[in-house]
């Protein structure tokens, strides 16, 4: 088993299997050997670009303190954390004023946190995309540290077949990957970004020139419109590897008895208002988010959740609305309006309910300067993901 690292620590994933259930069940913490693999094995430049947490629990120290694992030690196996961290103060000790500015600042290019290369001393630097050579010299790897940079940018073949993430877990990240890797926390992050099959498919570049002196380089003009992140990738029919939304779990789950409930008296013709009531308006000259209108619930979603497995574990129901033809060009075919974590034990069902709002349901109308219901039906959709929604209803609140 081993960890590869490569930019920082990262909320735990599980992206892909096989992680053994039976160990979530009860395992002996035991193992051989573990490797702990990332480019430039030491704690001074860890967290490549951002101070070390104050108190950390590095993986490496809490590994043995929490199993009868019996040798933690770094990349190949040859040396350990202690013996890595005094090369690294040897390595900086060398170094000019300038090379410490250098190597914080990174190589230029689209590589935040890149260590830059010291001919002198020779350092040839590390890259991100260093980290399929670290992926391949191990025979299993159960964790992986990495942003949507390397994840858009690594050998597919290489990558895809490990199966655990992680985002940012903080200065008790040690603490926290051991007990998911031995069962005593189920996983159940979600990913809050798409992550595509090439760097290429994104609407936008990942990461702006970190090295850039144009004045509006850092400027966002929004050229995506409301097309981010997933919506772009479902309005384009861009296949994805892992899409908005996703994340697994040691245990498994299923969704059922869709039922959406209207919550508002609608006018003598079956339909709701297109604009929300002037006259609910308060008094005042600016009213916080708008209208308050807009936030009362005209519809109600509720669905079913199972956890069909053996064991306790949480998941995450996502709602998505689609807008009716109607709606103003370039409106997203899906878009999030509610999601709720639900954690239960094996076996276990429970309701799950979301409140829809007016502004859920309605567009930005230049012309009338309000925000405006179309015509038409929409479709509610319930699921694990935004491309894995098993449950779909439809509801007209003004008819066409």
């Amino acid at each position: 088993m081993a960890i590869v690292g490569a930019t920082a620590l990262w909320s735990l994933l599980l992206l892909a299997g096989p992680i053994d259930a039976q160990v979530y069940m009860g395992s002996s913490r035991s193992a051989d050997a573990f490797t702990w693999v990332q480019p430039l094995n030491t704690t001074i430049l860890g967290q490549y670009g951002h101070s070390e947490p104050v108190y950390p629990s590095p993986l490496l120290q809490a590994l043995p303190l929490t199993t009868n694992i019996t040798n933690a030690a770094e990349s190949t196996g040859a040396g350990g954390w202690v013996e890595a961290f005094e090369k690294a103060q040897a390595f900086v000790a060398e170094l000019t004023l300038a090379e410490k500015s250098d190597m914080v600042t990174g190589v230029p290019g689209p590589c935040i946190g890149n260590i830059y290369p010291i001919p002198r001393l020779n350092f040839s630097g590390i890259c991100l995309q260093d980290g399929p050579v670290s992926l391949r010299i191990v025979d299993y790897v159960s964790v992986f540290p990495s942003g949507v940079t390397v994840a858009a940018s690594w050998d597919k073949n290489v990558m895809y077949e490990r199966n655990l993430a992680m985002d940012y877990p903080g200065q008790e990240s040690g603490n926290s990957i051991t007990d998911v890797l031995y069962g005593d926390v189920n996983p159940s992050g979600r990913l809050p970004y798409t992550i595509a099959y090439n760097e290429s498919d994104y609407n936008a570049p990942i990461v702006t020139n970190i090295q850039t002196t144009g004045v509006e380089d850092w400027q966002a003009w929004f050229d995506e419109r409301l097309e981010i992140d997933y919506r772009y990738f479902d309005a384009n029919n861009i296949s994805v590897q892992y899409e908005f939304g996703y994340g697994l779990s040691y245990t498994s789950f299923e969704m059922s008895d869709l039922v959406v409930e209207s919550t508002q008296q609608q006018q003598s013709n079956g339909s709701i208002a297109q604009f929300p009531s002037a006259a609910s308006t308060t008094s005042a000259v600016v009213t916080p988010g708008g209208n308050p209108e807009l936030w009362g619930t005209l519809y109600t979603v509720s669905i079913t959740v199972h956890n069909t497995g053996m064991i306790r574990g949480s998941t995450v129901p996502q709602l998505y609305v689609t807008f009716p033809d109607s709606a103003p060009a370039g409106t997203p075919p899906r878009q999030l309006r509610g999601f709720e974590k639900v954690e239960l034990a094996g076996g276990e069902r429970r309701t799950v309910t979301f409140n829809v709002m007016r502004r859920d349901i309605s567009y930005w109308d230049v012309g009338a300067q309000e925000w405006a219901v179309p015509t038409g039906e929409f479709v509610f959709r319930v699921g694990f993901s935004s491309r894995d929604l098993v449950a779909s209803a439809t509801v007209t609140p003004i008819a066409a």
